[in-house]
């Protein structure tokens, strides 16, 4: 009777667990990875979010600036630090990565690494501030040339620093650190 008793237990607890993983399967057939899984769960806003000058700096710092020599070694650390890309293949030799927080959007690319976010006040002067720290012999140069949103400029060893902002649909403005490194070719 005992041996009936648990085995009525254990039909059910194999039936709902040959269930689940049917579920899973059927959510996993479809092609859906773990990087568009992911993606489908960030909250919108936070896809470009509203950054901290703080955030938006240290993100520039660590990602851009700090960051390894190839593009393989941005995404393992974009991707150690919660990152996932927008999209599932590079678009023009770029990829940008968001993260479900308030952490900036970033993109890179061979020759080019960039933080991206709402603008919120503080950001223009930290950045700045950050220039003059960071990068003690950054001159700073014209703007007509690197495009029509760039706000400000500066020529560094081996590249170019800038700032740009651009207006969304919505007439929210969009902020960005760039770091141009035109003789790279890091993949």
């Amino acid at each position: 009777m005992a041996l009936a008793l648990s085995h009525s237990f254990a039909t059910p607890r194999l039936l709902h667990a040959a269930v689940a993983l049917a579920l899973l399967a059927g959510c996993t057939a479809g092609g859906l990875g773990p990087d568009a899984a992911e993606r489908a769960n960030i909250y919108p806003a936070n896809i470009v979010p509203k950054s901290s000058p703080a955030a938006l700096v240290m993100s520039f710092d660590r990602h851009c600036v700090n960051a390894g020599p190839t593009m393989a070694a941005q995404d393992g650390d974009l991707r150690a630090a919660g990152y996932v890309p927008a999209v599932d293949a590079p678009r023009n030799g770029a990829r940008l990565y968001v993260v479900d927080d308030r952490r900036p959007a970033v993109a890179i690319s061979a020759r080019m690494c960039l933080v991206h976010a709402m603008a919120r006040t503080g950001q223009t002067e930290r950045a700045r501030a950050y220039v003059a720290e960071t990068f003690p012999e950054a001159k700073p140069i014209g703007t007509a040339d690197l495009g029509r949103y760039v706000e400000q400029a500066w020529a560094i060893q081996g590249g170019i620093l800038a700032t740009e902002r651009r207006m969304d649909a919505s007439n929210r403005s969009r902020y960005s650190i760039i770091l141009f490194r035109p003789g790279t070719a890091g993949a």
